[in-house]
């Protein structure tokens, strides 16, 4: 039941504005037959849809922050009602605060994660890990500064696409670490299968491998195929074996 899946999203009042949200995504204060939809519209809860059109095939897209988009045909055109038209369409419309986020798409809209989210997608480390569908992950993510901190101290490292994708997937563990699960002296094996990230507490504060310390924890996906963990680290990881490759 559509009214099921969207009140699990909230409870009492705010569950019913939830509800109303989802209605008006898919009303349009305007009367248009299919092949009069504009390119860009919006519908009356504010999110903004695209229409493209392929012969006859005329579909309803919803852009989101990962690049992906969520497409909904139109099986039924021009049902006319008195005040306009019906459409009936393939799959609901949710909005956009309502989709999962996957991992990927929390590390792409948080503008803090820029840097680390360029080097995944360059480095093609977001398909390897990312779509390992069922897989649950956890993601130490720097900070932009971290970033650039990183890639200047060590500019042959992240010269070499393959040692950059290592550096990456040492930030990656298989599993779901919340940050109460990372206690003092507790190693995480990571996807570069080779190394491990230590866990130490300094004054108060959880640190990994000695330097890099825990700033944001516990951003959870919420896809039922992506599903895991983010958490914000001040400083980039070097896996010892990319160390020992440069000696």
């Amino acid at each position: 039941c559509i009214r099921d899946r969207v009140s699990t999203q909230s409870t009492g009042r705010k569950s019913k504005e939830t509800l109303r949200r989802f209605v008006l995504n898919h009303v349009i204060s305007n009367s248009y037959a299919a092949e009069k939809l504009p390119t860009n519209i919006i519908s009356d809860s504010g999110d903004r849809f695209k229409i493209e059109r392929s012969g006859d095939r005329v579909t309803v897209g919803i852009q989101l922050v990962d690049g992906s988009s969520i497409q909904s045909e139109i099986k039924s055109k021009n049902i006319i009602a008195f005040n306009g038209y019906v459409h009936i369409i393939s799959k609901e419309l949710m909005p956009v605060e309502m989709i999962p986020k996957t991992l990927l798409s929390i590390i792409q809209s948080n503008p803090q994660l820029s840097n680390f989210s360029s080097l995944l997608t360059s480095s093609g480390v977001h398909n390897f890990v990312f779509k390992a569908t069922g897989e649950k992950f956890t993601i130490f993510a720097p900070t932009n500064n971290a970033v650039t901190e990183a890639v200047e101290s060590y500019k042959t490292l992240f010269s070499s696409p393959e040692t950059t994708a290592l550096v990456l997937q040492y930030h990656i563990a298989v599993g779901l670490f919340h940050a109460e699960m990372l206690s003092s002296g507790l190693r995480v094996g990571t996807t570069t299968r080779a190394d491990f990230i230590n866990i130490h507490m300094k004054n108060g504060v959880k640190v990994l491998n000695g330097e890099a310390k825990l700033i944001t924890s516990n951003i959870y996906a919420n896809s039922i195929n992506d599903g895991g963990v983010v958490h914000v680290i001040d400083k980039v990881l070097i896996p010892q074996s990319v160390l020992n490759m440069k000696k």
